[in-house]
C-alpha cells in the first residue's frame, strides 16, 4: 500500500471554500429558476 498524504491546512481551506462557493451559486440560481417558473405559471393560471 502506498503511503497517504494528507492535504495540508491551507488546501483544505481553500477546498472548503471553493465547495461552498459553489454551493451558494447552485443555490442561488435555482431560486431564481423557481421564482421565474413560479411567475411566469401565476401567469397562466
Amino acid at each position: 500500500m502506498k503511503e497517504t498524504t494528507w492535504l495540508t491546512g491551507k488546501e483544505t481551506r481553500k477546498y472548503t471554500s471553493v465547495v461552498v462557493l459553489f454551493s451558494v451559486a447552485f443555490i442561488a440560481f435555482f431560486a431564481v429558476v423557481d421564482w421565474g417558473i413560479q411567475t411566469l405559471l401565476k401567469l397562466f393560471v
